[in-house]
């Protein structure tokens, strides 16, 4: 595989979902799971893939060992504001997938 140096274009695939993440809106789009203000049509998109991903096979296992790598993770009373910060970070980012896969089924049930 070849390696993009600085500056260098990116592969039309890659344009396309980088377009899409930058056409994020403040006033009029959609707040995601992630705090980031994304047109309606981005939005549901960020959220069919987060399911597609995540809800069959080795996406199912692959998601269950991040859940027990933080939200079923406990630090002990020694866990330095480092390392509390850090798992909490994670913790978000297993939030933030999950919301985004109940909000795909949401709106699939809506449909």
């Amino acid at each position: 595989m070849a390696r993009r140096t600085r500056g260098a274009q990116a592969p039309k695939d890659d344009i396309s979902l980088r377009e899409r993440l930058q056409s994020r809106v403040k006033p009029q789009g959609v707040s995601g799971p992630d705090g980031v203000t994304y047109t309606a049509e981005v939005n549901t998109q960020l959220n069919e893939l987060s399911a597609g991903t995540f809800s069959q096979g080795a996406g199912v296992r692959f998601l269950q060992y991040l859940e027990s790598i933080t939200t079923r993770r406990v630090l002990g009373p020694t866990a330095s504001n480092k390392e509390l910060r850090h798992l909490e970070g994670a913790r978000w980012l297993v939030g933030v997938i999950r919301s985004r896969m109940a909000a795909a089924k949401t709106q699939k049930d809506g449909r």
